[in-house]
């Protein structure tokens, strides 16, 4: 999406006009009769004044109430939130993924693959996450018994998932090393 900085769109507005005002003149934004603002067909939930996000839950109406020669520079950002700056991702989850990320989560499972006796190996863990997010249900094949029990544990002992729309089922390779 592209922004509209500085006196191209503050400068075009009096003192006595709104953010509201502001707002309809930057491209890609539409500010319905209601207040309401859309951005790319996606309804604006939060506004960032001076880099602080206003609070209070009614975009329309602090849009409507605050002035605008409060704005120096006005621009539209996509903010996808405190999980997509965990995750990476941005936008609706379609596979159940670790909280902290793929990255962190295979290194987790690197640091945790340690069986105590020495011995090593790898096996594949089908792991069942419903859609918010818990351990349904975990299947290996082709395991000893120690391997099993650890790789279970490790799992049920890890960190916390973000769940798909539906339960799904993820694999997970973990590989035993001394």
């Amino acid at each position: 999406m592209g922004a509209i900085t500085g006196n191209n769109v503050a400068s075009s507005v009096t003192k006595t006009d709104s953010v509201e005002k502001l707002l309809k003149k930057m491209d890609g934004l539409n500010v319905g009769s209601n207040g309401n603002i859309t951005a790319q067909g996606k309804q604006v939930t939060k506004v960032r004044i001076n880099g602080k996000d206003f609070v209070g839950g009614n975009v329309a109406k602090a849009t409507k109430n605050l002035p605008a020669d409060i704005i120096e520079k006005a621009q539209t950002v996509n903010d996808y939130g405190n999980q997509a700056a965990k995750t990476g991702v941005k936008g609706t989850v379609t596979k159940p993924m670790p909280v902290i990320g793929w990255k962190q989560y295979q290194a987790y499972l690197d640091r945790t693959a340690i069986m105590p006796n020495g011995t090593t190996g790898e096996l594949a863990a089908d792991v069942n996450i419903t859609s918010d997010g818990k351990i349904h249900s975990i299947q290996i094949t082709n395991s000893n018994r120690a391997m099993l029990d650890k790789a279970i544990q490790i799992i049920k002992n890890g960190p916390k998932w973000i769940g798909a729309a539906q339960s799904k089922t993820v694999r997970l390779k973990i590989a035993f090393h001394k």
